[in-house]
């Protein structure tokens, strides 16, 4: 083939130099035909007018996120680290950042949610202050329009028994209803929505829903929500239900106890996000 001009519509390349930057180059002939003389000619010219004009390397990651995942996205990961109760929502962002990411781009969008949370491990003072901060956490981060929360959970069986309105944060409840009660007392203080609640036989169900008719958030928390979490040694390791009284919204330092543990595998988190038939996905 003979040698082309491209001066009405130069073809644009992108290289990177030895600093990993990317450099416009605008080719204005090319060189088609395969020979020893096979090469791009004048190139020179348009890197000496753009060896300036650097950009960052593609983030391939994101990119995939604005693509999209289709109709469903599962993934699973353990927690490490230590956290602070308040920030549990924004550490799981860390794992998959770019699942998240996406998530957050079609909630975002369409925020007029409900949200159902079922465990029959929800029994202690710090479970109850970690769910609803939790809770206020997904709808902020989200900006979300919280319409209903539903909290089911089960009855609870005792050996021992310890006074409720004197209760460390990290001890079980000796009678559901102080626990109901104490969990309520958390939303109004923390979330201050109106919140449903169910008392049911759950099995082994742990999970929190987030939804619409147009799609399906689920985090599932291996163990429940508050599992896994204790308090640190520190100024919070002794406070007790009735020293908190009206400042339930408290940033405790929670520690990782399984990732303490022989097999420092942390705690494990599923997350499942839907996009479901009732509404056409837009982006």
């Amino acid at each position: 083939m003979a040698n082309n001009n491209f001066n009405e519509h130069p073809i644009p390349l992108w290289i990177k130099d030895h600093e990993r930057k990317k450099l416009a180059v605008w080719l204005t002939s090319v060189l088609q035909k395969y020979s020893d003389d096979w090469d791009i000619q004048d190139s020179h010219k348009a890197v000496s007018v753009f060896e300036k004009w650097a950009f960052p390397l593609i983030d391939t990651d994101r990119l995939v996120s604005y693509v999209g995942y289709g109709d469903e996205l599962t993934f699973t990961f353990h927690v490490t680290q230590n956290v602070i109760s308040d920030e549990l929502f924004d550490v799981l962002q860390e794992y998959h950042p770019e699942k998240w990411h996406y998530i957050r781009g079609v909630m975002i969008n369409d925020p007029v949610v409900e949200i159902v949370y079922e465990d029959r491990y929800i029994n202690t003072p710090l479970g109850c202050i970690i769910l609803a901060q939790f809770i206020r956490r997904i709808r902020d981060l989200y900006m979300l329009n919280v319409r209903g929360i539903t909290i089911a959970l089960s009855k609870m069986d005792f050996r021992v028994k310890f006074d409720d309105d004197d209760l460390k944060l990290d001890r079980r409840f000796s009678y559901v209803e102080h626990r109901d009660k104490y969990l309520e007392e958390c939303m109004n203080q923390i979330v201050r929505d109106k919140i449903k609640y169910e008392v049911k036989n759950l099995g082994h169900s742990r999970s929190m829903r987030v939804f619409n008719k147009r799609y399906a958030l689920s985090i599932m928390p291996e163990g429940g929500l508050a599992h896994g979490w204790g308090i640190e040694n520190g100024q919070h390791s002794k406070l007790t239900t009735k020293e908190l009284n009206d400042h339930l919204d408290i940033n405790l330092h929670c520690f990782n106890r399984n990732a303490h543990r022989h097999s420092k595998a942390g705690v494990r988190y599923t997350v499942h996000f839907e996009l479901l038939e009732e509404k056409e996905t837009q982006f």
